[in-house]
């Protein structure tokens, strides 16, 4: 199947909306990567540094936390 970069955003998008830790980071990596333009990279910079902020805050209370997955 061939990729489609922009399912994967929307899909992502979804999940990171729902507060998945580790679907932030991918779409902050996507939009990094990916073909939609230079806005959307400091966008995915701006993800990525918000997954990690999540992970130190939610890891220590709960590791074992749905957003964790």
């Amino acid at each position: 199947m061939p990729a489609d970069p922009t399912r994967a955003r929307d899909l992502l998008e979804m999940a990171a909306a729902q507060g998945h830790v580790f679907s932030k980071r991918n779409l902050g990596l996507l939009l990094i990567k990916g073909p939609f333009g230079i806005l959307q990279t400091f966008r995915g910079v701006l993800l990525l540094l918000v997954s990690v902020k999540d992970v130190l805050v939610i890891a220590p209370r709960d590791h074992l936390s749905d957003r964790l997955r």
